[in-house]
């Protein structure tokens, strides 16, 4: 079966420029052994073509004539004029991705007396091709012109004339950037490979007529990203000797077989579930499993960030100005400057003195939820249910930002103070015992007592150590559809609790503060709400029985509903001095027995600023700044502080007019934010900033919205 191909200008078009399109194919085949054995295999192929700008197909350069830009690379070069329109897309334009996925499975279905069995297996083969000829400029080289190159440096006014438009005719070019991507069949073309293989086993048996047990086991075996060019890849050991850095710990290892750890051996899923029926009306059901997810290095997107595991095998030349613009770093007539270094780079002394890549041994493991529930479900008069349920989860090995103080100074170096911020070699630090910790080491303090002060950063994309937990109260009334009426009626009591931002990839969590004391971030978790209650409701008016005119008018007429309450998500407050750590930055003190909020009642509150008369809708003095060079003792999240409330309730009236049993005419009138419920963003929570703080500005809902339709259905 083919499942759908669209892309660009199509209905479903993401909107994207330049998308490309999406593809998939599914094969069934089902073959039944006897009555009681089936086999089911299938097949699919899936992904995406094309996505991104998309590569540009005229050759620029062919025509500006730039020396030293190769005159085939896909892009105009890019001349950036300030004040005025950029022209040439080299820095916009090249960025396309490929990615598909193809899965075989088998599956056995054995029913055997009180057994019902299911057993079987599948296998990925995961693959992303990206190009991208549009970073750091682009390989046609991005230039960029300033007023100063024309301005007169011996003039006491030196910056304020001068003209950038003149600098470009002049051809001086202020700083540049360029792309140089790694030698290969297809240099600026990299193909990441994600394989994948699991296998699963159930048994759902009957044990007696009231009680059903439901045990299995899933085993997953998923091989973390590697490169399908086994010697592309890059990222540091941390334990390495560094040739470039006077032999310390942390230098670059190169290809797969070094720098991608084997798979987690380990990823075993127990599933288990009962149900028992206590009486004709009551059932009771618990259940308990582990689940895995494909995430960490086990997932494509979080390597992003840094040098993207592949230093040494492309690179930025960013040529930058050190005149302050007395003098143009080239001339446009002379040329791009030449690229002298050599690619691939397998130096392990690479990126001293910048940012490196590490890919944690850790990162092979996916998160996984370990869940467990139990319900009773109780059958009440007219068609009504009940369902009451505690329901439960832990999240493991989640991706996080909590290792971002990899290589973060001990807190105990925050007694220096203030020469944390001091050359190394300044009298102060060489009385207080700083010494260089390699030859040729320049930099502050806090650099040289960095555990690898040879980087000025490291990239960790993997980083498999936050948790949530969760535990609810879930309940709902349910009437099935009779008597013209059905309604659900549901209220979940919550709370999560978590250490990280539960965003997908590392780069994307909030880090910690201090990655020696993680503890230090478990609060409530961003978007939990405690309270959550959701009413549906369909009613069909008396009279669609009715025939002739009357039925025409008065039958057919059905009114739908849906209501939501949420409690609001905490609040984060920010603020704190600076910590000059390298680690998660800082949070304000909070002071005891100060109400966090101010008076103003919902009724009362009002948004925006004081010179627009709004209210402040939290209270700046429940904070306070810690001294310098301390921690404040804020909470990631507020416990006891939430922001604005969810209301809101829809409403549909459809009156159908048949024409005969298979035609009928459909009117709707939809009423979107029924009683046109305003609800304000959340407050400004930011304590160095008291003129905004706790005051809300705009509406974070859509104001009412009443649309018609008219559609015939046949």
């Amino acid at each position: 079966m083919w499942i759908g191909d669209f892309g660009a200008d199509h209905p479903l078009d993401n909107g994207y420029p330049g998308s490309g399109t999406y593809f998939g194919v599914r094969v069934n085949y089902d073959w039944i052994v006897s009555p009681i054995l089936l086999n089911h295999f299938g097949f699919g192929w899936s992904g995406t073509r094309g996505h991104g700008r998309g590569l540009d197909p005229r050759h620029g350069n062919e025509y500006l004539q730039v020396p030293g830009i190769p005159l085939d690379a896909p892009a105009i070069p890019a001349m950036t004029i300030a004040g005025y329109v950029e022209f040439g897309n080299a820095d916009q334009s090249g960025d396309a991705r490929w990615d598909q996925t193809r899965t075989f499975l088998d599956t056995v279905s054995w029913t055997k007396g009180r057994h019902q069995m299911k057993f079987g297996g599948e296998v990925w083969f995961q693959s992303k091709r990206a190009v991208s000829t549009l970073n750091n400029g682009g390989v046609a080289g991005t230039a960029n012109f300033g007023r100063l190159e024309t301005d007169n440096p011996a003039s006491p006014t030196y910056g304020s004339a001068g003209d950038a438009f003149a600098s470009f005719f002049l051809g001086q070019v202020d700083q540049s950037h360029r792309y140089i991507c790694g030698p290969s069949a297809e240099p600026c073309t990299r193909t990441k490979r994600f394989p994948y293989a699991a296998f699963h086993f159930n048994d759902t048996i009957q044990l007696t007529p009231k009680l059903t047990l439901s045990a299995g086991l899933r085993y997953d075996l998923p091989f973390p990203q590697r490169d399908e060019d086994s010697n592309r890849m890059s990222a540091i050991s941390l334990t390495a000797p560094n040739p470039a850095a006077g032999g310390r710990p942390g230098a670059y290892l190169f290809g797969n077989s070094a720098v991608v750890p084997g798979p987690d051996k380990k990823e075993f899923g127990p599933r288990v579930s009962l149900a028992y029926q206590l009486n004709p009306r009551t059932v009771v059901r618990a259940g308990y499993g582990i689940i895995y997810s494909q995430t960490n290095a086990n997932a494509d997107g979080g390597t992003q960030f840094g040098n993207g595991i592949e230093a040494g095998f492309s690179f930025a030349q960013n040529i930058v100005n050190t005149t302050s613009g007395v003098q143009p770093v080239w001339w446009l007539d002379n040329g791009y400057p030449a690229f002298t270094g050599k690619l691939p780079d397998q130096n392990p002394g690479l990126q001293v003195g910048s940012t490196a890549d590490y890919y944690a041994l850790s990162g092979a493991k996916q998160s996984y939820v370990e869940s467990w529930q139990l319900s009773i479900q109780r059958e009440l008069p007219l068609q009504n249910f009940i369902d009451v349920a505690y329901v439960a989860s832990a999240g493991k090995r989640l991706p996080s930002a909590l290792e971002n103080g990899l290589n973060q100074v001990p807190f105990q170096y925050l007694s220096l103070g203030g020469l944390l911020n001091a050359p190394f070699d300044s009298p102060e630090a060489v009385a207080a015992g700083i010494v260089a910790p390699y030859p040729g080491f320049s930099g502050s303090v806090a650099q040289a007592l960095r555990p690898y002060p040879q980087y000025t950063g490291i990239d960790d994309p993997f980083q498999p150590i936050g948790f949530s937990t969760y535990h609810s109260l879930q309940t709902k009334l349910q009437k099935r559809f009779s008597q013209g009426l059905s309604y659900i009626v549901s209220y979940t009591l919550q709370k999560t609790i978590t250490d990280t931002s539960n965003e997908a990839y590392s780069a994307f969590n909030s880090g910690a503060r201090d990655t020696a004391r993680r503890g230090l971030e478990k609060s409530i978790a961003g978007l939990d709400r405690s309270h959550l209650l959701v009413a549906s409701f369909v009613y069909e008016l008396p009279g669609r029985k009715l025939t002739g005119p009357a039925g025409k008018i008065v039958g057919g007429w059905e009114v739908a509903g849906v209501a939501k309450y949420y409690s609001g998500t905490p609040v984060s407050i920010g603020g704190g001095g600076p910590i000059p750590l390298f680690a998660g930055g800082n949070r304000p003190n909070r002071i005891p027995g100060v109400d966090q909020r101010t008076g103003a009642s919902r009724g009362d509150f009002k948004p925006g600023g004081s010179d627009a008369g709004g209210t402040p809708y939290l209270n700046i003095n429940a904070w306070s700044q810690p001294a310098p060079f301390t921690l404040g003792n804020g909470s990631r999240t507020e416990p006891g502080l939430r922001g604005f409330p969810l209301f809101n309730e829809d409403l549909s009236f459809i009156k159908r007019t048949y024409v005969n049993e298979s035609v009928n005419v459909e009117f709707r009138a939809e009423f979107f934010n029924l009683f046109n419920r305003v609800i304000f963003f959340d407050p400004s929570t930011d304590t160095t900033d008291p003129i905004n703080f706790g005051r809300s500005f705009g509406q974070a809902n859509v104001p009412r919205h009443i649309q018609f339709g008219l559609k015939i259905n046949f």
